[in-house]
């Protein structure tokens, strides 16, 4: 298990991590390991033997980030921990030189998602303060291009498999939490649809329903998730499974606390059973996070077949402190929605 330091900074009312990523992801044994993918890889975070956090770690391109790099590479790492925290750690050979900070803005897909100051701890890596909020988290998990401004210029990486990474991560997570609660891929006989699988279906359900000038973002290679973009900007995601799936209800409380996770204001959440004339199980899921201003509320359609089809679509938009939000589908728009679901599994 990687060893690593807290430390509590004042001001943030919850501990932050730093750790020695460089020792960790050299040396980390396999089962510290919980994803490898896409160039990320998860590894489980300890602390005097006790299993304290997950992190999923990628290396950039670029090193030229900081004034200080003068390295042939650069790590760029998400932690999670109990607290449901999220920090942002970068890590270079040998690490940064300590107590230097550097002002810094991330931009996703060109809208900027966080601004902070990456302070350099006592172990040589740069952690990005403050945390990172709900919304910064899904918008890494959803988009595609990611841009780091510091003062050396703007810098720009793929996003390429992050939404999977950070799913893992959440997933790792919750299931240091309630191990027991956490059955591993092979206690569970199904099949995730690729992404291209899934890019098929979803076309076919957002034209049944009537939705145009939708995009379905490209297919990438080792991924499950699909992501969109409805004409008046609403994102989503979908993805489906064959085979010996989680119930409606199961998997309704699944997406439900990884909502929770990635919500770090207030949380609400609520669902209810749609009927069927076929004896489909569907459920409609909605979240809202409220922080400062506004809010991002996400709708979640599940459908479980009788045959073990499971399917989840789900949208998320942004409403203001007066509950308005110009993306927000219509009512006849989510029942077409729903109803070309349910034709599509068929």
């Amino acid at each position: 298990m990687c060893r690593f330091s807290f430390l509590r900074f004042l001001g943030a009312g919850s501990i932050l991590a730093t750790l020695l990523w460089s020792m960790c992801s050299a040396t980390a044994q396999p089962s510290d390991v919980f994803y490898e993918k896409d160039g990320w890889r998860g590894i489980v975070l300890g602390e005097q033997g006790a299993k304290t956090g997950c992190a999923a770690r990628t290396e950039l391109d670029q090193i030229t980030i900081f004034p200080t790099g003068a390295t042939d590479r650069m790590g760029f790492a998400l932690a999670h921990f109990p607290t449901d925290k999220w920090v942002a750690i970068f890590d270079q050979p040998g690490g940064f030189r300590r107590h230097m900070r550097w002002e810094m803005e991330l931009l996703v897909d060109g809208v900027s998602i966080h601004n902070g100051v990456a302070v350099v701890d006592r172990t040589g890596l740069a952690v990005l303060e403050p945390a990172l909020p709900e919304r910064t988290v899904a918008a890494l998990a959803m988009g595609q291009q990611l841009e780091i401004v510091t003062a050396r210029g703007r810098f720009f990486y793929s996003l390429r498999g992050s939404a999977d990474a950070i799913d893992a991560t959440t997933r790792c997570v919750a299931a240091l939490q309630s191990p027991a609660s956490a059955p591993s891929a092979t206690q569970r006989d199904f099949r995730m649809l690729t992404e291209r699988e899934a890019s098929v279906l979803l076309s076919k359900i957002l034209t049944s329903a009537g939705l145009e000038s939708f995009k379905i973002d490209p297919p990438q290679a080792n991924s499950n998730l699909v992501f969109f973009r409805l004409a008046d900007g609403t994102r989503g995601l979908f993805h489906a499974a064959t085979g010996n799936t989680q119930g409606a209800d199961d998997f309704t409380g699944t997406v439900i606390s990884r909502q929770s996770k990635f919500c770090h204001g207030d949380f609400m959440s609520g669902k209810r059973a749609l009927p069927s004339t076929d004896g489909s199980v569907v459920r409609v899921v909605t979240t809202t996070c409220r922080e400062g201003e506004g809010a991002v509320v996400t709708e979640s359609t599940i459908i479980r077949r009788a045959n073990g089809f499971l399917m989840e679509l789900s949208q998320a938009f942004p409403v203001a402190r007066d509950g308005t939000s110009t993306q927000q589908l219509s009512g006849g728009n989510k029942s077409a929605l729903v109803d070309a679901a349910l034709r599509a599994g068929e």
